[in-house]
């Protein structure tokens, strides 16, 4: 769909909008006929001011898009940026030469921009340096060199800017904050109210500390001063469209327009959480996430994994979802495959089933769901334990006959057998806790020694994750020798977790397991709000987000091959959203319960 002349009109014009791509042809002719310079012929310079604005009112948005956490432009679009950089050059080389002293201060503004951006990180965009740069071409068109007037006039440009960038931001204070998007009207808020800034507080907190601490009214007040000194500056350089300008956005109708807007749409974090139960309920066998051979293992024409669809439910019932159906379901086809990895009979059983088993059972792990099957398992696990003095990834034999073709890569994992720990934790029995203790115990020591290191399967976070979970759990019921070393742990544990977030992270899941690794260590303030940003972004319009690789699976001709399912990086991906909700409700009972909301 293209848009035509009404609409581009439609976009810049009335009080409300700011007209950027205008300013330079009111600006051009004002300055001619105040030097008494003729204005016919100007035709060609006008329109190239009026595209180079509206050049860079593209640039500020897509620039302030990307910033925004909610909105699903990336670091990607950052070619758009580019492209409408270098088509403003072009467009203004046609009438400025490039050795002009401009393109001088063009690239100064650009840089003190991107600066801005970068330092303070501000999400709204940036008025006062494209409207100063299109200011500054249309006086150089002009013939205007002096410094005085140069000045006065990119004073002018920030008061009005300033003036109307304060005064949009109110109308969108209930959007902004349900958008958890700070601007300078919510800083300004928050700072009378003595409210914390991050995360931002809750619209109806907002808007009550707003008018509680008579910000509004200072705010307008603000941004009154802004008008009048742009005015005052428009009126010496005798620049009259701007000033009619001016006077329409301070008049007295103006000013009853700047009213807090109710936004209809549901804050995008719920929105996105709805998308994304949505997307997760479609299917409740989470077929797509099975790992599905049909390469020729066990020399069957298909076999079958469910295991991640078993990870999909636990993460999900951690991010609070009531799964029992589920549970249930995938508890019954665990036990009927007698816990083995694939659904086949030659297949080996695997710490990792028979950990999610008893995690997803709980306590009626040594209970109702104590069946024969998962008798012979847990026994075959407490003599291999007792035999090698650590948790296996495989437990190969347990007193039957398997052919040598038995798939079994992943040995050696600390992830897995972490996983087993945390299963284990829920059963009472005696075997049980003293097969937990001798695996915690090799573990930690591991875990200590090589940090990190010691995960094999899985992505470093989603192991960091499982290995802060284990140790809150082992540390409920440890004291002397075992809880200093659980403390060790934790301390080299830690400094993995500081060393990985202060990189950026590169994907929607990858920022994901970063805010669930955070969440289980208890260090949610090393989320940074690029983290929520880069899920946002990448959400699909069915809720769910694309695939990416999770582990390594085997494949024909005893290759390896990348695992990874877009129902498990979506529920990944809910997961952290939960958690940044749950994080900003926390903020707002502190509040309430300080009398503050």
């Amino acid at each position: 769909m293209r848009a035509g002349a009404a609409d581009v009109r439609a976009a810049f014009s009335g009080p409300y909008r700011f007209p950027l791509p205008y300013l330079g042809p009111w600006i051009l002719r004002d300055l001619l006929a105040a030097r008494d310079t003729p204005t016919n012929g100007t035709a060609a310079a006008e329109r190239a001011l009026f595209v180079a604005g509206l050049l860079l009112a593209l640039r500020t948005q897509a620039a302030a898009a990307i910033a925004d956490a909610t909105s699903f432009a990336d670091s990607e679009h950052l070619a758009l940026v580019e492209w409408c950089t270098d088509q403003f050059v072009r467009v203004l080389a046609r009438e400025i030469p490039r050795d002009d002293e401009f393109w001088d201060r063009f690239r100064e503004l650009s840089s003190q921009e991107a600066r801005d951006t970068a330092e303070v990180g501000v999400l709204a965009p940036d008025l006062a340096v494209p409207a100063t740069i299109v200011a500054l071409a249309a006086a150089r068109i002009a013939g205007v060199n002096d410094h005085m007037t140069l000045a006065k006039l990119s004073a002018a440009m920030s008061g009005v800017a300033s003036s109307f960038q304060i005064r949009a931001d109110i109308a969108s204070i209930q959007r902004d904050a349900l958008s958890a998007r700070m601007t300078y009207p919510i800083a300004v808020i928050c700072r009378a109210a003595d409210l914390p800034a991050q995360p931002v507080p809750a619209p109806h907190t907002v808007i009550g500390a707003m008018l509680v601490t008579g910000s509004l009214e200072k705010l307008l007040a603000e941004a009154t001063s802004y008008l009048t000194t742009a005015r005052e500056s428009a009126s010496d350089l005798s620049l009259l469209t701007l000033c009619a300008y001016i006077d329409d956005l301070a008049s007295p109708a103006a000013r009853r327009g700047t009213t807090i807007l109710v936004s209809p749409e549901p804050a995008p974090l719920a929105k996105a959480i709805d998308m994304a139960e949505a997307f997760l309920d479609a299917d409740p066998s989470y077929c797509e996430s099975w790992e599905t051979h049909r390469e020729g293992m066990f020399g069957a024409e298909l076999v079958v994994s469910r295991y991640p669809a078993a990870l999909i439910i636990e993460i999900q019932r951690r991010a609070g979802r009531a799964m029992d159906d589920e549970v249930d379901d995938i508890l019954d086809y665990l036990d009927a495959t007698a816990f083995r990895y694939y659904d086949h009979v030659d297949s080996d059983i695997d710490t990792d089933t028979l950990g999610i088993y008893l995690r997803l059972a709980g306590r009626h792990a040594g209970e109702g769901r104590r069946t024969p099957n998962l008798v012979r398992a847990l026994d075959c696990l407490t003599e291999t334990v007792a035999s090698i003095g650590q948790v296996p990834v495989w437990l190969v034999s347990c007193g039957q006959d398997v052919p040598a073709r038995s798939i079994t890569l992943g040995e050696g994992c600390g992830t897995v057998a972490a996983h087993l720990l945390l299963g284990l934790a829920e059963l009472t029995d005696e075997s049980a806790r003293a097969t937990l203790t001798t695996g915690a115990r090799s573990l930690l020591a591991r875990i200590r020694d090589v940090g990190l290191g010691a995960n094999v399967d899985y992505p470093p976070m989603f192991a960091a994750a499982v290995f802060f979970r284990l140790l809150d759990r082992l540390a409920e019921c440890a004291d002397g020798e075992p809880l200093r070393l659980i403390d060790e742990t934790r301390s080299r544990l830690m400094g993995d977790l500081e060393s990985f977030a202060g990189s950026p992270a590169r994907s929607a899941q990858e920022a994901a397991l970063m805010v669930g690794a955070c969440r289980a260590a208890g260090r949610i303030d090393l989320v940074a709000a690029t983290h929520l940003a880069t899920i946002l972004k990448h959400q699909r319009f069915d809720g769910g987000w694309p695939a990416e690789t999770f582990a390594m699976a085997p494949n024909r001709g005893q290759h390896a091959s990348p695992y990874s399912s877009s129902t498990l990086t979506s529920a990944l991906c809910y997961a952290a959203l939960v958690t940044a909700t749950e994080r900003r409700e926390s903020v707002e009972d502190v509040l309430v319960a300080q009398g503050r909301a």
